[in-house]
């Protein structure tokens, strides 16, 4: 099975960044690795694990799914999230 296979209910969690500019995060297994992406201003989307509750969101630039999740919602929720930092940051140059 493919690691970004995310509709199968066992599929784990890519730990690289989605389209470069979003990072995927395990939750609640990698709350630790979520504090430190926010700390560094990283859009971070957390897969929330069966059974478990979202957090609180830590800024604007954090979005969840549920696993399973389609891999149209997870493309969906990252540009939406890449979007948001292009308006808070502005045009480049």
């Amino acid at each position: 099975m493919s690691r970004f296979d995310l509709a199968a209910p066992d599929a784990p969690v890519p730990t690289i960044p989605a389209d470069d500019a979003v990072a995927h995060v395990a939750w609640p297994e990698e709350a630790e690795r979520r504090l430190a992406l926010a700390d560094a201003g990283v859009p971070r989307l957390l897969f929330i694990a069966p059974g478990h509750a979202a957090p609180p969101p830590l800024d604007l630039y954090e979005d969840w799914v549920r696993v399973p999740a389609s891999p149209e919602e997870v493309a969906s929720r990252a540009a939406n999230l890449s979007h948001r930092v292009q308006q808070r940051e502005g045009p480049p140059g």
